[in-house]
């Protein structure tokens, strides 16, 4: 039985003390709410539990605007509850408030996702006439009757269509990561350090002035997928002969424990950027800019996130230190079964 409110209700409502107590606070409310406001009131009287429910309540001018309602019980000294006593706070604003920051979040991520689909399906499309423009400058950079100009240039068009079959590839791994629930592996049972080898062979046939020091040590097999390790590989000891200093060694390092296989690869130089460190796995983030004195080419800056999602899918993790002291250190580390 409700026997008091204070002057601003009256003021909102436009109601009487005589038309308000005990339970006349019914009339103010929203038919189609209503019944579950008295539900939970009844179940707060039953159990003591304090009542706390947003609803909508009719002003003065038939308009309906929500309000957050609470109310506790008070207790006299032998525990047991005496009267109740509660406050209605109007919150209609900061309600539009959130509907319209909930449908402009949701608007941001249609966009997105509509965003990161197209990137999907345009790389997908993109990889025959690619491949068809990869054959046709082989076949030139390989035939005797052209000049040896023109088959140089023929050798630029292989390359650099290479290079662009890398970035769709990377653009559709992205897809995968973000709207595909991870990137598919295939397991089958590998060695590491032999992935790791050939990696680090083509490297050093593609950077003969550059020196990649590879040592294993232990069981170093697991079941895994080889040909997205060696991606993940790749782009470590790519990004390694990116910022690394020309003159020092890239060290790669693999190593077998119980139930795991590490992965470290450490470069000297220039170190990540303390205000990049934690983002380095974010898609479309370079941890530093590249050299392009190194001979490698730059890439969408895709190819950590991807290496990480890979490592993910194998339910392992890769972290990241930097500083200038002790220079750069990636460290993957997988276990040795799904």
């Amino acid at each position: 039985f409700v026997d008091f409110y204070n002057r601003r209700w009256y003021e909102y409502t436009g109601a009487t003390f005589e038309q308000m107590q005990g339970w006349g606070w019914e009339r103010v409310h929203d038919p189609s709410v209503l019944p579950e406001v008295v539900r939970r009131w009844k179940h707060s009287i039953a159990t003591g539990e304090p009542f706390e429910m947003e609803y909508p309540l009719r002003g003065r001018d038939g308009v309906f605007r929500w309000f957050l309602s609470r109310t506790h019980p008070l207790h006299d000294a032998d525990g047991r509850i005496v009267r109740w006593v509660g406050t209605i706070t109007d919150v209609d604003e900061q309600r539009r408030l959130r509907r319209e920051l909930h449908q402009a979040l949701d608007d941001l991520e249609r966009t997105a996702e509509f965003r990161e689909r197209f990137i999907g399906i345009v790389s997908h499309d993109l990889r025959n006439p690619m491949n068809a423009i990869a054959m046709a400058g082989g076949l030139l950079a390989e035939s005797p009757e052209l000049p040896d100009d023109l088959r140089r240039v023929a050798g630029r068009i292989v390359g650099n269509v290479d290079r662009m079959t890398r970035m769709v590839s990377e653009l559709l791994d992205f897809t995968r990561g973000r709207l595909g629930g991870g990137i598919p592996i295939d397991r089958e049972t590998i060695d590491l350090r032999h992935v790791a080898r050939s990696v680090i062979d083509e490297f050093e046939q593609t950077h003969p002035s550059r020196r990649i020091v590879f040592t294993a040590a232990g069981d170093t097999s697991g079941a895994w997928d080889g040909e997205r390790l060696a991606q993940v590989i790749g782009n470590l000891v790519g990004n390694a002969l990116h910022h690394g200093e020309h003159d020092e060694a890239i060290d790669v390092v693999v190593e077998g424990h119980d139930g795991v296989v590490t992965l470290r690869v450490h470069n000297t130089g220039a170190p990540i950027p303390p205000d990049v460190l934690p983002h380095v796995f974010d898609p479309f983030r370079r941890a530093r800019t590249p050299n392009p004195a190194d001979g490698v080419p730059a890439g969408l800056g895709l190819g950590l996130f991807i290496a990480c999602e890979i490592t993910r899918a194998h339910g392992g993790e890769i972290r990241v230190t930097s500083d200038a002291a002790r220079g750069t250190t990636f460290v993957v580390t997988l276990p040795r079964a799904a």
